[in-house]
């Protein structure tokens, strides 16, 4: 099976572009088809075991939770329904959940170390843990359920006793009936319910990150082309220097010629050219070292756009699957497409009748100008968001199409050999519910292209219509030019023009917002090591709020790693002095080591000892601390300080090979080795010119 074992959980993600999810209600969800939940489930454990294949156990326990929660709802919910069937996935489910259970959480835990300083800073929360300590033998809360199962069985027993159906006890009965099925029900789609919930916020959350990303990402654009600007002109200036040199060693040289020595005026004029052609040269070469980091940043800015819209593209694969499985049907989607394609219209219309009467008003501000532009371009850019989506929306339908008829060879193939009878069972089930989602995407198709023939017909007469027509068939695109779009941008995240007092606090908020999702992202970014993108994501944040501290210590890091510990200093001194008097224990150690890095040492330890006035048990500062009066010969005060930095964290292994350093300058070799081999045992690379000091074989 194999085209079926990389079938994910897109199967049913029909709509052509997936609203926000209607609420279900629990009458709804009880009233689901149980083939289609049980499928959504197999699907799950599809993905679960692909996962597991490459060994990403986090993700392939989490699927299995999810597919295990289904398996339980169609238990609890329809218990009538194959359940031998469905009591076997329950069980393999959990046991496959159990076989990587322990690997999971060590994945989980290695994954939350904190394998950068970025994630340990103030005021970043703990991922929430997807891996529990432990395994529940049933995700529901079968007890209650269980409970009122028995309840409502006990009534409906003693309704079918009662003689007359129509009488005021049976229709009491009937009542309290129907009240126990909703609490059920409700109890029993509580799982599917999160479940949706939780794809939707990651979804919002996604989108999120991935436009704050390509703000930063446009932000470098931008710069690179202010960069390159300036780049072609100090070129310019510097071959028109250059001309002059020439003309002027020409000049020289004759008058040398004719009296045998340098006018000093002209000597001057020579010292001065060639003055600022270094001057140029040195702009040349911070340009070229500015465009170098640029193109890096936007490399990585790029792949990360590129990750997160995957992402997002999964996640919303995922939702629209399990919108098909809610009930959500593709004909509202569409109407609600093409409604909101009527509403995009409308508002590009109105804002160009806007401009086009500021325009003509010989007393409009400049403002009032601008402000009218940008409205107009934030509109197309609105359409043009949506006709991206739609057009994701259609490819993930032609994959899916794809996919499905895939999945129904691969089932037809499984069935010819001998398989136990619940395997077969299975199957048959698995292709029906295939084969009945190949008619539906038909039949929604047909029906979809019946409401954009009628949506056709009622833009005859009117303009937004006939424009909401053409923006869903991509038969009208606006187009924004690099100018345009930069102006919408900057609307979007830094608005300079007046503004009303309930916009300043709009305004305020979508700034929270970015900043917030611009600091998930470089800590991404961070992780995997792609320093450039994520200093330009924080210099973003400190540009458009320059309180934000945080992000300056976080700026100092990334700098750090890109081997400028002196740009770092700079800015962990700014997180220090923005920070007023909330305590920044970590910013002055940070600064204390980019002080030691550019061999500041008096400055380096004021700001350790600042470091460790607040957070005694920082270790690390003792180490520094250490290596900074063992520079100065300090050996007793270096001691101290190694020692307490072992006793403060035993597992870190610099302050173990100092001390061997110092012990062998004391001449007392096998203290030293003692130390030199407890630094190797908590990972300390070897050290080959210290082993032979030590006569260590």
């Amino acid at each position: 099976m194999t085209h079926l074992r990389h079938l994910t959980s897109t199967l049913l993600g029909l709509a052509l572009l997936c609203t926000a999810l209607k609420a279900q209600t629990p009458e709804q969800l009880a009233q689901l088809d149980p083939k289609d939940i049980y499928f959504q489930a197999w699907l799950y454990t599809k993905d679960a075991e692909d996962l597991e294949k490459k060994e990403d156990y986090v993700g392939a326990f989490t699927k299995y939770k999810k597919a295990r929660t289904l398996f339980d709802t169609v238990m609890v919910n329809y218990p009538r329904f194959k359940k031998d069937m469905v009591a076997d996935r329950q069980k393999l489910t959990t046991d496959a959940m159990e076989a990587i259970h322990e690997k999971a959480l060590a994945q989980q835990k290695e994954q939350s170390k904190g394998i950068s300083p970025l994630l340990e800073l103030p005021g970043n929360a703990p991922k929430p843990l997807a891996i529990p300590d432990r395994i529940k033998k049933n995700s529901l809360e079968t007890k209650e359920i269980s409970t009122l199962r028995g309840e409502i069985t006990a009534l409906k027993l003693q309704l079918s006793k009662i003689p007359n159906s129509r009488s005021a006890n049976a229709a009491a009965l009937r009542q309290a009936i129907d009240r126990l099925e909703q609490k059920r029900a409700y109890l029993a789609s509580a799982p599917l319910r999160d479940q949706i919930a939780e794809l939707n916020d990651e979804i919002t959350k996604l989108r999120r990150e991935r436009d704050a990303m390509e703000v930063s990402r446009d932000q470098a654009l931008s710069a690179q082309r202010k960069t390159l600007r300036q780049l072609e002109a100090t070129q310019r200036a510097l071959a028109t220097a250059r001309e002059k040199e020439k003309a002027l060693l020409a000049t020289i040289e004759e008058q040398r010629n004719l009296n045998g020595r340098v006018i000093k005026g002209q000597q001057d004029q020579m010292d001065d050219l060639r003055a600022q052609m270094a001057e140029k040269d040195k702009l040349l070469a911070e340009a070229n070292t500015r465009i170098k980091d640029l193109a890096i940043q936007l490399e990585q800015s790029q792949s990360m756009v590129t990750e997160l819209k995957t992402e997002r593209e999964d996640l919303l694969k995922e939702r629209e699957s399990m919108t098909t499985l809610l009930g959500l049907k593709e004909n509202d989607a569409r109407q609600q497409l093409i409604t909101q394609n009527v509403g995009l219209s409308k508002e590009l219309i109105e804002a160009r009748k806007k401009l086009s009467l500021i325009n003509n008003d010989s007393n409009a501000s400049k403002n009032q100008i601008i402000k009218a532009k940008v409205a107009l371009e934030t509109a197309k850019s609105k359409i043009l968001s949506l006709q991206k989506e739609n057009k994701a929306s259609e490819l993930r339908l032609a994959d899916l199409e794809k996919r499905l008829k895939l999945a129904q060879s691969d089932l037809l193939a499984g069935t010819k050999g001998v398989a136990p009878p619940l395997e077969r069972q299975e199957s048959e089930l698995l292709r029906n519910v295939v084969k009945r989602l190949q008619v539906q995407i038909k039949a929604q198709k047909k029906t979809g292209n019946l409401l954009v023939a009628q949506a056709t017909r009622m833009g005859i007469k009117d303009e937004a219509w006939s424009q909401a027509v053409d923006q869903l068939t991509e038969a009208y695109t606006p187009t924004l030019n690099d100018i345009e779009a930069e102006a919408a941008l900057s609307h979007s995240v830094t608005n300079r023009i007046s503004t009303t007092p309930a916009e300043r606090l709009a305004a305020q908020a979508d700034l929270q917002r970015l900043t917030r999702d611009l600091d998930r992202v470089a800590h991404r970014l961070f992780a995997r090591d792609d320093f450039q993108a994520a200093r330009g994501n924080l210099e973003l944040i400190i540009e458009e709020d320059p309180g934000a501290w945080p992000s300056m210590v976080n700026l100092g890091i990334v700098q750090n790693r890109l081997g400028d510990p002196s740009e770092a200093a700079k800015n962990f001194k700014q997180a220090i002095l923005v920070a007023g008097e909330q305590k920044v224990p970590y910013a002055h150690f940070l600064l204390g080591d980019a002080y030691y890095k550019t061999e500041l040492y008096p400055e380096a330890q004021n700001e350790l000892q600042s470091s460790l006035s607040m957070e005694p048990e920082n270790a690390k500062a003792h180490v520094i601390l250490g290596n900074i009066a063992g520079r100065s010969g300090d050996y007793q005060n270096a001691e101290f300080h190694f020692k307490e930095a072992i006793t403060l964290d035993p597992t870190l292994h610099e302050p173990h090979k100092n001390l061997a350093v110092l012990r062998y300058r004391e001449k007392k070799l096998t203290e030293a080795k003692v130390h030199y081999r407890d630094a190797l045992r908590l990972g300390a690379p070897a050290d080959p010119a210290l082993e032979e000091a030590l006569d260590i074989n």
